[in-house]
């Protein structure tokens, strides 16, 4: 028997990826959920009979056939329940953004590593081939120094109601699919030097447009996030020597996902994304004063820079970084 997984909140990434992935791998074995809306837990239950359902969340937390979590809350829901779970000394699989704040991000780095386990932000683009490729090609100076670079994800939601529509949740386009934006180019790039930032708000006060530059001492990277728009995603980064890029750099389950370099053109096979990162967790709970340390460390420089993004966004002004 793999580490029994327990599923905090009846989110489709859960029920349409992550519970999969756990069944096509014996390193883990989802056997709870909970859910505090009735409608889902009833569709939960008929559709996974297999897993114990919970109408309290703390519940699923203490409860003995439970030994990791993965939380799939609203994002301004994160912080407080992944707390609980380290209290208890679970690991936490965290859906993005993990903290809205750094200060939050610290909280949880220093709560983890006082527990002694791990919480892992779940960025599982970077375990994909195709960003292994990418951050590969970047390193060996295939492009020569690298100029600039370019990433964008947007979706069109329109939808008053759902929840990434609502300040009180920690909603706007930045913080669901911007935080792509962000970590890609902090994994590639480092940490900038400055930051500016345009947003555009919906009328429900969250932003469903994000316009970022980073600025960095050789080189510079935009970033757009929006609920404005078609489906778009990609990274595209311009070298001395070259370009290359991904057509589908954080889903490349959603369409024909390609990887590029100037005229060469690569169909990217398939990956159990997914399983790819439930895999990073269970390396990181078997390792939490080093790879598990890695992904805190990172989690709190994520949750710096966007932060950084956001009080440039609302000062329309250059903020240094």
């Amino acid at each position: 028997m793999g580490i029994r997984l327990g599923i905090m909140g009846a989110a489709r990434i859960a029920e349409q990826q992550v519970i999969p992935a756990a069944r096509r791998t014996a390193d883990f074995q989802v056997t709870a959920f909970a859910s505090q809306t009735p409608a889902s837990r009833k569709r939960w239950q008929d559709q996974f009979p297999e897993l114990r359902a919970f109408s309290d969340y703390e519940a699923l937390i203490t409860a003995d056939e439970v030994d990791a979590l993965y939380i799939a809350l609203p994002n301004a829901l994160h912080v407080s329940w992944a707390l609980r779970a380290l209290a208890v000394g679970k690991p936490v699989l965290l859906e993005k953004p993990a903290a809205l704040t750094a200060q939050d991000a610290e909280v949880l780095r220093e709560r983890a590593n006082q527990s002694g386990t791990v919480v892992m932000e779940a960025f599982m683009y970077q375990f994909h081939p195709q960003f292994q490729w990418l951050s590969r090609a970047l390193r060996s100076g295939l492009i020569g120094s690298v100029r600039h670079l370019y990433a964008e994800f947007a979706f069109l939601l329109t939808h008053p109601k759902d929840i990434r529509m609502q300040p009180a949740l920690g909603g706007g386009s930045f913080w669901d699919v911007g935080c792509y934006t962000v970590h890609i180019t902090r994994q590639l790039l480092g940490a900038p030097q400055a930051v500016f930032a345009r947003r555009i708000d919906g009328p429900t006060g969250v932003d469903i447009h994000m316009a970022v530059q980073l600025i960095y001492p050789d080189k510079t990277a935009s970033l757009r996030a929006g609920f404005d728009s078609a489906d778009v995603q990609g990274v595209r980064v311009v070298g001395t020597g070259g370009e290359l890029g991904l057509t589908h750099p954080f889903r490349p389950d959603m369409g024909e996902a390609q990887q590029w370099h100037n005229q060469t053109v690569d169909v990217v096979p398939p990956a159990d994304l997914y399983g790819l990162e439930l895999r990073a967790f269970l390396a990181a709970i078997r390792d939490p004063g080093g790879l598990g340390q890695t992904y805190l460390n990172d989690l709190v420089e994520q949750a710096r820079l966007m932060e950084a993004v956001i009080r440039a966004s609302q000062a329309e002004a250059l903020q240094s970084f």
